[in-house]
């Protein structure tokens, strides 16, 4: 799950705010009362999700979003105070893309002309390395599986010659 905030204002540095009127809009009814049971949103459980916040696609443009964390939530008034890092690692994603993406993020094509907060089911950080990170330098001596990975395997990798012989000391289960 991640949070999916667009702000048709743009995004101030660090921190901004936003309307409460609009928070949980366009989301599935059962994640919704989850974070906002009784009306009221669960602040620690939002702030613990991914955020995608983006502004608003005003016709052909050259919008980007950012993935980042939030750091601090809280309401002040009628609107929410925001304060969030952007993750250095992700590099900034042109709503171009994000369009392309929108499917397999859960988000509909009206939900890039609206601002709203909303919380989608699906796997951000998957979705990102599928579409946008295929440029990623891929092994040359073993090649990864399509199949999803065994959370419960690990493996490890060593480089075998006969440089090796006699200098690594072996580990016995005890």
């Amino acid at each position: 799950m991640f949070n999916l905030i667009v702000s048709g204002g743009g995004w101030e540095p660090h921190r901004d705010s936003f309307g409460s009127g609009r928070v949980l809009e366009y989301t599935d009814a059962a994640i919704a009362q989850r974070f906002m049971p009784n009306k009221v949103l669960d602040i620690n459980a939002v702030a613990k999700l991914p955020m995608l916040f983006m502004s608003e696609t005003q016709g052909v443009g050259n919008q980007v979003a950012y993935v980042g964390t939030i750091t601090q939530l809280k309401l002040s008034g009628t609107d929410f105070q925001i304060e969030y890092a952007v993750d250095p690692a992700i590099r900034p994603i042109p709503n171009s893309s994000l369009l392309r993406m929108a499917r397999e993020l859960g988000i509909e094509e009206f939900e890039f002309s609206r601002t709203h907060w909303a919380i989608k089911d699906a796997d951000l950080y998957k979705a990102l390395l599928r579409n946008l990170y295929s440029d990623l330098p891929t092994p040359k001596v073993f090649q990864l599986s399509p199949e999803p990975a065994n959370n419960r395997m690990v493996s490890a990798m060593m480089p075998f010659s006969a440089g090796f012989d006699g200098k690594v000391k072996r580990c016995h289960r005890g």
